[in-house]
């Protein structure tokens, strides 16, 4: 009997496979149309909007703790001075960028003053190279004047040596009985005498032209010699424009560095960024040594129940998708390095339309969310940590949703 039922099965074996192979499509859909999934809006970007968890502050720099104004349990307003410190190489350096812009600002003073000085000095040697050029122009023409009457009286001087010394001869051969010898002696004397003045008087004439031509070289001169100054000034008064320039410059950079600095300075004390009780200090802190850089220096924990709320950005497809009150799976990034986990939140807004939030700043519909499971971590989670979010929008079959994922048509 079991020979007979061995052979049996035996011979029918390859009929049931068959059948079990046509079969397996219709078994697989109706099992896959059982099984139930959930549908979600995927990889929608975000960025946490608010919190008000517990506020963890870390040291950016090593430094040296110079006072300590808190302890554990202590409860502290907004603004209240927790810790002082010090960083000796950052006000030694503070220090010299004083004293090198007080440099500045004297090596300024002093060239502004010499730039003035010099401005004037080119104004007043301007105003007497246009007073001598005038003068010389003046000159010119009273020269050309005198030339004139020294040409005139010249021309008359030789008429008169001429006239005179006809004279002369004219004595020299006039009748002694005419006139008397002594008579003629003393009108021979005065003739040449006047001749002789007459002479001088034309020797003199002929000189004032080259007086004149000297006087014309030495105005050229002094006038040459005023512009060379001016030149030379205006040439001294564009270097101390330069020098001027450069240092008004660099003081511009210094104050800056200057201000940077000051702001480090600015840090070197830390204040209560919200109202609670401090709930945790380093023990470096407690001791008044050196707090190393990253190390969180205290925790504060806020008086109101902590809590974090997202924003996540939804495209025209995903809004279609998207209700309130829909769960939500977040990843959260601290500045895109992946750091906190997942987390888990529920839509409590969809904006009606597309709007520009301050976090978010390319249009898009704005789902706010509220963060319901908080990480462990959460007091290290800060106002603008980027994250992507998946949203729960509904159960449907395993079947619907391999069909929907690639664009097929259920079967009848």
């Amino acid at each position: 009997m079991s020979r007979i039922n061995s052979k049996y099965v035996a011979d029918r074996l390859p009929i049931f496979v068959g059948i079990s192979i046509l079969l397996s499509p219709i078994i697989v859909i109706v099992l896959l149309n059982f099984v139930p999934v959930t549908e979600q809006i995927e990889q929608v970007e975000g960025v946490i909007s608010s919190d008000s968890g517990p506020r963890s502050l870390r040291a950016e720099r090593q430094f040296l703790v110079r006072k300590n104004h808190v302890r554990v349990n202590q409860h502290v307003q907004k603004g209240d001075l927790l810790v002082e410190f010090d960083d000796q190489e950052t006000r030694r350096t503070l220090e010299m960028q004083r004293l090198t812009i007080e440099k500045l600002e004297f090596q300024i003073q002093t060239l502004e003053s010499q730039q003035a000085l010099i401005s004037e000095n080119v104004a007043l040697l301007e105003d007497i190279h246009d007073q001598k050029a005038q003068k010389k122009v003046l000159l010119a023409a009273q020269q050309g004047s005198q030339k004139k009457l020294l040409d005139q009286q010249k021309e008359l001087s030789v008429k008169a040596v001429t006239t005179a010394k006809k004279l002369s001869q004219s004595l020299a051969n006039v009748d002694s009985r005419s006139i008397s010898e002594l008579r003629r002696l003393e009108i021979l004397r005065s003739t040449n005498s006047t001749i002789g003045e007459l002479q001088t008087l034309e020797q003199k004439l002929s000189e004032q032209p080259i007086l004149h031509a000297l006087k014309d070289i030495e105005a050229s001169i002094e006038l040459s010699s005023i512009r060379e100054k001016i030149v030379s000034s205006k040439i001294e008064l564009n270097e101390i424009a330069t020098q001027l320039n450069d240092a008004q410059q660099k003081i511009k950079e210094e104050q800056l560095a200057y201000q940077n600095l000051m702001t480090e300075v600015a840090r070197f004390s830390i204040r209560a960024p919200i109202t609670g009780t401090v709930a945790h200090l380093s023990d470096n802190l407690n001791k008044s040594n050196m707090i190393n850089k990253d190390e969180v220096i205290l925790i504060i924990s806020p008086d109101v129940e902590p809590t974090l709320k997202a924003q996540l950005a939804l495209t025209d497809e995903q809004y279609k998708d998207a209700r309130v009150a829909q769960n939500v799976n977040l990843e959260i990034w601290a500045w895109n390095h992946f750091k906190h986990g997942v987390v888990t939140g529920k839509v409590v807004a969809i904006s009606p339309e597309k709007v520009t939030s301050e976090l978010l700043n390319k249009p898009s519909y704005i789902a706010d969310v509220e963060i319901l499971q908080m990480p462990k971590d959460y007091y290290t989670l800060k106002r603008g940590f980027s994250l992507k979010a998946n949203i729960d929008i509904g159960t449907i079959s395993l079947l619907d949703y391999i069909l929907k994922k690639f664009n097929l048509e259920k079967p009848a």
